[in-house]
């Protein structure tokens, strides 16, 4: 209470002595576009009214121009970006397919004012305004443009006669105390605009079915889009079979509406199939719930509008009722992921099957909460949005799919394994290339940015919840949902509220988890048990200080969980007059601790601190309170020993460790004899050295290869393998070293009688 009193009194000073508190601008629009579908071209009228909301008098506004990141194959952040990823594609695309601003005009009542560049791109423009806005005061700018629409690579763009159009017309950055907040368009890295109201009409061929953010707003519009909700197999069919629709040459002009949201996109297709319906959240508040989907994406789509009319209802009922007025979901082309979030709108590509394309459904309408109304800078706080987002995803998987445990096919993923985020977060941590999630998206590897962002803030916060019960999670996620709906909260918005919501010191949660990569390895040191009192030593081998679950057992029951708080070094706790034989760091695998070889004790085995091995013959993926075994039984051919059965043995590989070893003994009904291989390589992952990783292995295999039949024998080799390698990982490329050295022993005249399959020497 101390501490968050002063942290609180500290704020205040720095504010009274620097400038003004928070404060948010706001910005609205009157757009009027026209699309042209022939020669890939929008043409628009933009209306901005800028309110300052801020203490200071502004002299311009910066403004993004998004779209023109597309201008070049190689000159802006977006291209060279995609190179660096490996996205080649548009390295090498035709001039054709670029895109951007041409014909721009910035006025003030009607006269043309002065703005520039800032950047190579032209992303950033800085728009000097003819006299000074003063605090509390509104400017309104007209800008006319020509957007030549880009074949679709990333979010913006279109493929033929299917339109994909957001980040599509020039957007104030957002002004706040942090002063001015630009960026350039990426594909790793997302948004961050202002607040505002949009009114916007869109005018293209009339048969053209169009999703947007917003409502509609045009009578006939949803008179039509009412009739094909409606259509019957056939009728269906006729309107939207063929992948070549002609384009009417009637037009028609339509107009969407959307209040209290940061972006605006729309989707258009002639042959979208349409579904309809309502969701009632309470007895005041009912939203429309609409599906966009093609006839080839019918057989899994036709499920979607329950999906989005499911994951509404529950993330109204576990963090705060949804707002606004309808939700859509669109099937469509997409280059930067499997799904993208615009306010009550989100694209999303094919799906193998209808349980998949609920779960991207769940995270791309969990993103209305954590990106649309918690509205913070997703290009320098990806956790903030994705982290979130991706722990309610998985939170309502569990929900609904009792028994779907992860992407892994279900032979694969027993229950009470490592998830897929754990799993994900444990190979990075043991590699040692786990990224700080302090950094900014452009700044992260792929895979840094898909734990960083996603995988591990999921992991997180999934602790959280186990730490304080369901019931206070959901009061402290509400409580920072209210406080901080329609507003831009940073880190630390986050951590006051959640830890008002929860009076709770979060400190571990955001600085040795989210905006870290400090390694987890808490051990148990020691155990004396006298009867039923319990004494356990344990050690925090790593950097981050975490609360930690310890279960204990008795004949495998579950008896009791208690919760450690933070601890740097070594702690001590005691339990008296509690039966159980068995004590578990972590045993549903919900932390980050990232060895669970040190964390068992069990006082009815010999060896009381090592993990018991499980036995299976399909390849698993690891567990926290076991070691696996696989006995794999395998069919092998080679043409001198023709046909061979043998197992294949060999223990935990996903996640990978340093140690990697397999035993695969083979049985040849040819030459009646054992043969087969053997291996064994040790990794070092190194932190502090010029090598990202050293590695030593050796294998060995033993076969016969002579096939001569009138020499009457197969004879048989030997070979031997072994290695040493290093890595050098520098941020553009990667060079590998080693020394391999190689034995082979060959038993020439002394091999297997044809006749007789037995062994002679000659």
């Amino acid at each position: 209470m101390k501490n968050n009193f002063i942290t609180v009194f500290l704020l205040l000073i720095f504010q009274f002595a620097f400038g003004q508190g928070y404060f948010q601008q706001q910005v609205n629009y009157d757009i009027k576009v026209s699309l042209n579908d022939k020669k890939q071209v929008a043409q628009a009228t933009v209306l901005i009214d800028y309110h300052n909301n801020s203490s200071k008098t502004l002299k311009e506004i910066k403004f993004h121009f998004w779209a023109n990141a597309h201008q070049s194959q190689n000159a802006s952040p977006l291209a060279k970006q995609l190179v660096e990823k490996d996205k080649l594609d548009w390295y090498f695309a035709k001039d054709d397919a670029l895109g951007g601003y041409s014909n721009i005009e910035i006025l003030y009542q009607n006269n043309k004012i002065e703005w520039t560049f800032e950047d190579e791109s032209k992303e950033i423009c800085t728009v000097k305004l003819p006299e000074e806005l003063l605090p509390k005061k509104t400017i309104q700018l007209k800008i006319n443009y020509q957007l030549k629409i880009p074949f679709l690579i990333s979010r913006l763009g279109h493929v033929k006669n299917e339109y994909a159009i957001s980040q599509w017309y020039p957007k104030p950055a957002v002004y706040n105390q942090n002063g001015w907040n630009t960026m350039p368009y990426l594909d790793q890295g997302e948004f961050f605009s202002e607040f505002g109201n949009y009114e916007v009409d869109i005018t293209l061929p009339e048969n053209y079915v169009v999703a947007a953010t917003g409502t509609l707003q045009t009578e006939s519009e949803k008179k039509w889009l009412s009739k094909i909700a409606k259509e019957q197999t056939e009728e269906r069919m006729q309107r939207v079979g063929s992948k070549e629709i002609t384009a009417s040459p009637n037009l028609k002009t339509i107009h969407f509406s959307a209040q209290n949201v940061h972006d605006f996109a729309w989707f258009a297709s002639k042959r979208f199939i349409v579904d309809q319906s309502k969701l009632t959240l309470n007895k005041d508040k009912t939203i429309e719930v609409n599906s966009f989907y093609y006839p080839e994406s019918a057989k899994v789509w036709q499920h979607s509008n329950g999906f989005a009319q499911r994951a509404i209802q529950y993330f109204s009922e576990e963090i705060g009722e949804y707002p606004y007025p309808q939700i859509s979901v669109v099937n469509g082309d997409l280059k930067a992921g499997g799904g993208m979030e615009y306010p009550m709108i989100t694209l999303i590509s094919d799906t193998p099957d209808s349980q998949s394309l609920d779960q991207i459904i769940a995270h791309e309408l969990a993103h209305n909460w954590f990106y649309g109304i918690l509205a913070s800078n997703e290009r320098k706080y990806p956790w903030m949005d994705e982290g979130f987002t991706s722990f309610y995803e998985q939170k309502y998987m569990k929900a609904f799919y009792k028994n779907s445990i992860g992407q892994f096919p279900p032979f694969f993923h027993n229950k009470g394994d490592f998830s897929d985020n754990q799993i994900f977060q444990r190979l990075l941590t043991y590699q040692n290339k786990e990224e700080s999630g302090s950094l900014s998206s452009e700044e992260f590897s792929r895979l840094g940015y898909l734990n960083a962002a996603y995988s591990k803030p999921a992991i997180s916060l999934e602790l959280l919840e186990g730490k304080m019960g369901e019931a206070n999670f959901k009061k402290a996620i509400q409580h920072y949902y209210n406080i901080w709906q329609f507003k831009h909260p940073y880190p630390e918005d986050c951590k006051l509220a959640l830890e008002k919501g929860s009076g709770q010191n979060l400190d571990w949660l955001f600085y040795d988890l989210l905006q870290s990569n400090k390694r987890t390895d808490v051990s148990i040191q020691k155990v004396s048990n006298n009867g039923n009192n319990w004494k356990i030593n344990l050690r925090n081998n790593g950097k981050s200080k975490i609360p930690i679950p310890i279960s204990f057992f008795s004949k495998n029951e579950l008896k009791k969980t208690i919760w450690l708080e933070p601890f740097v070094k070594d702690t001590t706790f005691e339990i008296d007059d509690f039966a159980a034989n068995k004590v578990i760091i972590d045993a549903e695998g919900i932390s980050t601790d990232c060895n669970s070889n040190n964390n068992y004790f069990n006082s009815n085995q010999i060896f009381k601190k090592c993990l018991p091995w499980k036995v299976s013959m399909l390849p698993k993926v690891a567990n926290p309170t076991h070691n696996n075994l696989f006995l794999t039984p395998i069919p092998a051919y080679n043409s001198n020993d023709q046909f061979m059965v043998g197992v294949a043995m060999y223990k935990d590989f996903i996640p990978s460790k340093n140690w990697e070893t397999y035993l695969m003994p083979l049985y040849s009904f040819k030459t009646n004899s054992l043969v087969g291989m053997a291996g064994a390589e040790h990794f070092w992952y190194l932190t502090k050295s010029v090598f990202q990783k050293i590695n030593i292995g050796a294998d060995y295999q033993s076969f016969h290869y002579n096939t001569d039949q009138s020499y009457g024998y197969f004879d048989r080799y030997q070979r031997l393998h072994s290695w040493i390698e290093a890595t050098v990982d520098s941020k553009n490329s990667i060079w590998n070293f080693g020394f391999n050295n190689t034995l082979i022993n060959q038993n020439y005249g002394e091999g297997i009688d044809i006749a007789t399959k037995n062994m002679n020497l000659k």
